[in-house]
């Protein structure tokens, strides 16, 4: 009783000091950590359905990528969001799209795609 009353009095404050600063990471915001440390080119899905592509530029490091992966303005907009046939690394909310064979891809509903990771798998 006494170690675990220690942890308690250790760990509870700081998980609700975690929830009081309102800092959420969403499954978007991690699927663009992902894209900037590991891809050329990130494809998005915007509120409409529209896909948008971002390039990364020649030298561009990963915080960089990431700045204007958050912004992405229509000025950075690609202008060919096509997946390409590369094989590519998906964040979807529906899988209702074709992926290049090869690919991976976390979806959290089912669709055309199979998921090969779990949504856990982005954090560990």
């Amino acid at each position: 009783m006494a170690t675990s009353n220690a942890a308690i009095t250790s760990v509870c404050p700081a998980m609700i000091a975690y929830f009081a600063s309102g800092i959420r990471m969403s499954m978007y915001h991690l699927a663009l950590l992902h894209g900037a440390a590991r891809a050329q080119r990130v494809i998005v899905r915007d509120e409409a359905g529209s896909l948008r592509a971002l390039s990364r530029h020649a030298g561009e490091d990963n915080a960089s990528f990431l700045g204007r992966l958050r912004r992405f303005g229509p000025e950075d907009v690609d202008t060919a969001p096509a997946p390409g046939e590369a094989p590519l690394f998906a964040a979807l909310l529906d899988a209702d799209m074709a992926l290049p064979d090869n690919s991976v891809a976390c979806a959290l509903r089912p669709g055309v795609t199979t998921p090969n990771i779990a949504a856990s798998d982005l954090i560990s």
